[in-house]
């Protein structure tokens, strides 16, 4: 804090000497980069600028002149506190675009457990985000048959969540054949065509049988 006040108190000295005042302003704004790094307070400056000018013994039109050093370190801290503020907001947008995206996630991926007198199922899964490229699918055949799918997209967030959603859709169109081979060709088509060469997925597709418990 003393090397602070020292470095502000030559700015002061210099801007009652200089008539070089575009210089003066650079060094104000350098100062005042540096300032914001040590998280020093606008009122920590006003108020040793307060003490410094009452310790001089100089004119008042003097004085008034000092306060363009005090005027353009402040006004630094009001940009600074503008573009924290917008990135604020943006944060705030995308949040709300986030949890959007999660809820629509979890209608899109919402699915009905079947029901069998010979087993008993239960599911969860929590994404590691609000949206997650984890999935599964249960299908009831209504002929004592269930195909059942789990799988996960490489990565996290928005990327993996979409390229999820996809799946969804083509086992929603797929899956309904009762040999997961078949079902698991075409999907890996889909894949093909439409996901990143940086991104697979590892995907698990059976089919149960109550009649013979498999």
């Amino acid at each position: 804090m003393e090397e602070f006040k020292k470095d502000y108190k030559k700015l002061i000295d210099e801007s009652l000497s200089t008539n070089n005042k575009t210089q003066l302003i650079k060094k104000c704004e350098e100062f005042t980069n540096e300032v914001i790094k040590k998280d020093i307070l606008p009122e920590d400056i006003v108020e040793i600028h307060k003490n410094y000018i009452s310790s001089l013994d100089i004119a008042e039109h003097e004085a008034l002149n000092t306060l363009d050093v005090l005027q353009e370190v402040v006004k630094g801290f009001g940009y600074s506190y503008r573009d924290y503020q917008k990135l604020v907001n943006k944060l705030q947008y995308h949040d709300k675009e986030i949890d959007l995206a999660s809820r629509l996630q979890q209608t899109m991926l919402k699915t009905d457990i079947p029901q069998f007198d010979s087993i008993q199922i239960g599911v969860i899964s929590v994404a590691a985000q609000k949206v997650s490229g984890d999935y599964f699918n249960l299908i009831d055949h209504n002929d004592g048959t269930m195909s059942f799918a789990v799988a996960d997209v490489i990565g996290k967030g928005i990327p993996a969540a979409l390229a999820m959603s996809m799946i969804k859709f083509g086992m929603d169109s797929y899956g309904h054949s009762q040999l997961p081979s078949e079902g698991l060709k075409r999907l890996n088509r889909v894949v093909e065509k439409n996901v990143n060469q940086n991104m697979f997925v590892t995907m698990f597709y059976g089919l149960y049988e109550e009649m013979n418990h498999l």
